[in-house]
């Protein structure tokens, strides 16, 4: 019971001390926001950028990875590419 009553009479103070202190978190989640929205600014700029190469393209793909590859149609759901090789012979 004495447990109760020193919460109930705590209570008060609690809240004192969360209403002293929310500025201070309001302003550190704010500085957090700010900088997610830089990130994301510069992936939504790099993203853009992409596109643009992308509908340069006459066949609009584009591989992030090897600029030669292209998707193949086939029969089959999968997704398959179209690898080149080249090989320097070296004669002995």
């Amino acid at each position: 019971m004495e447990e109760i009553e020193s919460s109930i009479n705590r209570y008060p103070i609690d809240l004192d001390t969360a209403d002293r202190q929310e500025p201070v978190i309001a302003k550190i989640r704010g500085e957090r926001l700010q900088d997610k929205i830089a990130v994301l600014k510069e992936q939504m700029k790099a993203l853009k950028e992409i596109e643009i190469r992308l509908n340069d393209t006459p066949d609009k793909q584009i591989s992030l990875t090897d600029p030669d590859a292209r998707s193949m149609k086939t029969r089959v759901l999968d997704r398959c590419y179209n690898i080149q090789t080249a090989v320097d012979a070296k004669i002995i």
